[in-house]
């Protein structure tokens, strides 16, 4: 159908994210992409918090402003119309304040793929950023490139319109589709099709304004549709539902596997077919197409790019 769909020998056929496989896949790229991790590291005068998701508590990321802290991940949503509690975390450095009882299920969902990934600290805006205190909203928005540059990865979950909503294939959540397979020999192939997987130009995530500059900024994606959860660095795309072999691992250590899929992001990185302000105004190009709540919000969540 036109290079809709691509053949990779089928790996996982169950209703869950094979985690073991994405971790998999983030430690490639971790070990041996230089590109995906030279950003990692930079040091802030500002300090940040994260979720510890083993013991439910709010705290301050040791190291943080030194280059030196434990690796976390962050997540990017969208919050919807849904309305907000007030949860305020700590202020003091030693201060840890624990969630409440019952945190949405996208929260939820997310911790424990933090967790299934093998790391305990989550970055999460609503939770890790004081909302009451402007100031400090400003200094966090300011060193939003950081924070995502600097984490293991971003978790994405497009379906979600809101963070009532479950991660597919995480938690409570099984993933209901199914991949169109086909037996060649003795081998299964799935023809999982990477755009009507990954269609997220049309969901509330892929118009959301805020949600723009956290893919772009993000050195590692993990994004959760319906049928794959696909892991996307500068220098390759896989599925956790393929089987990956390791000269397809060292491929992408020689030049970028990109598959013909429009829901790729643009990095920041300099590109050989553009110059700096041409790379600059397509980047405002593809984000004045996005929707804000807020008009106050146009400029801060384009100040990371």
């Amino acid at each position: 159908n036109g290079g809709s769909y691509r053949p990779f020998r089928h790996a996982n056929l169950g209703k869950t994210v094979d985690f073991k496989r994405a971790r998999g896949l983030l430690d490639f790229c971790l070990a041996h992409h230089d590109e995906c991790k030279r950003h990692m590291g930079r040091k802030s005068g500002q300090q940040i918090r994260v979720i510890d998701c083993n013991s439910w508590h709010v705290i301050w990321l040791e190291g943080w402003c030194e280059g030196s802290y434990k690796p976390y991940v962050a997540l990017s949503y969208v919050w919807g119309n849904q309305s907000k509690g007030k949860f305020k975390p700590g202020r003091q450095p030693s201060e840890k304040v624990l969630l409440p009882r019952h945190v949405p299920a996208l929260v939820k969902d997310s911790m424990m793929a933090t967790l299934e990934l093998g790391y305990s600290y989550l970055w999460i805006d609503y939770y890790c950023i004081d909302q009451s205190n402007e100031q400090e909203v400003r200094r966090q928005v300011e060193q939003m490139d950081m924070i995502y540059r600097n984490s293991v990865a971003t978790l994405i979950a497009p379906t979600a319109k809101n963070p009532s909503e479950h991660i597919p294939g995480v938690g409570q959540e099984l993933r209901t589709k199914k991949d169109k397979l086909v037996k060649i020999g003795k081998d299964i192939y799935t023809l999982g099709s990477i755009k009507s997987d990954m269609e997220i130009g049309n969901s509330c995530w892929g118009n959301r304004g805020w949600t723009y500059q956290e893919a772009v900024l993000s050195g590692r994606r993990i994004v959760f549709g319906q049928e794959n959860a696909w892991v996307q660095c500068h220098r390759m795309v896989f599925s956790e539902r393929m089987e990956v072999r390791n000269e397809d691992l060292s491929l992408s250590q020689a030049k970028p596997r990109t598959p013909d899929a429009k829901w790729q992001f643009l990095g920041l990185d300099p590109r050989p077919d553009q110059d700096v302000p041409e790379q600059v105004w397509t980047h405002i190009q593809q984000y004045s197409r996005r929707e804000l709540s807020e008009h106050k919000d146009g400029l801060r969540a384009f100040f990371g790019i």
